[in-house]
């Protein structure tokens, strides 16, 4: 549907709405979802090669991204994002709460834009996207805390669900960079804290459920 709808935005824009202010409001929609549900919906977005262009996933990403960064660029041009604008205004950051589950969130559209991005060709293999991918996993990590106003609540299932799928969308995350050149991935440079064994790259050839991150 989401597709569809885009099409027709892109076709008769003045019958229908822009592109941008049809994003705004799957964004709106969107990002209060449940993490479970979120998660759901990003998994429906197709694959490459699919339907439609890649560049109409990696818009909505972008646009649904923004509301989760402390500063967002003034003008986002999300039908135009670059590598360059991912490293320096997207990928470094941690999301806007201490919440593992915001965090979650905002991990998962990271990923997804990456894959998009590396699916279009539009990844070039550079220190500085592995030193801005890492930094943002670390925030990420260390922001992903709970909310320290409610004893406790960092500790809760649903806390402790949401950081299993954070931990899990920096394992991918990790991957997809070291698919992009092994050379210069995270554990490839000299500072980066951390690296893959053939093990855990096996692990990741399921995404595990919400079931079994709460187990």
């Amino acid at each position: 549907m989401l597709d569809q709808l885009t099409c027709v935005s892109n076709t008769l824009p003045l019958h229908f709405t822009y592109s941008e202010e049809l994003y705004d409001v799957f964004t709106e929609l969107l990002r209060p979802l449940p993490l479970p549900v979120f998660r759901n919906f990003l998994a429906t977005l197709p694959p490459e090669p699919g339907p439609f262009p890649p560049h109409w996933h990696i818009a909505l990403l972008i646009n649904m991204l923004l509301p989760f960064l402390a500063a967002p660029p003034r003008k986002a041009q999300i039908f135009n994002v670059t590598q360059n604008d991912l490293i320096k205004h997207y990928l470094p950051h941690a999301a806007n709460a201490n919440s593992a589950a915001e965090n979650a969130k905002m991990s998962l559209l990271v990923e997804h834009i990456l894959f998009y991005m590396f699916s279009e060709g539009r990844l070039e293999p550079s220190i500085e996207l592995t030193n801005a991918v890492e930094k943002g996993i670390r925030a990420r990590a260390v922001k992903a805390t709970g909310d320290a106003r409610r004893r406790g609540k960092g500790k809760s299932p649903e806390e402790q669900a949401a950081k299993g799928v954070l931990d899990m969308s920096a394992e991918r995350i990790r991957v997809l960079l070291g698919m992009l050149d092994p050379a210069t991935s995270i554990g490839g440079i000299a500072d980066a804290d951390a690296s893959f064994s053939s093990s855990q790259l096996s692990d990741l050839t399921a995404t595990p459920s919400v079931d079994d991150e709460e187990n």
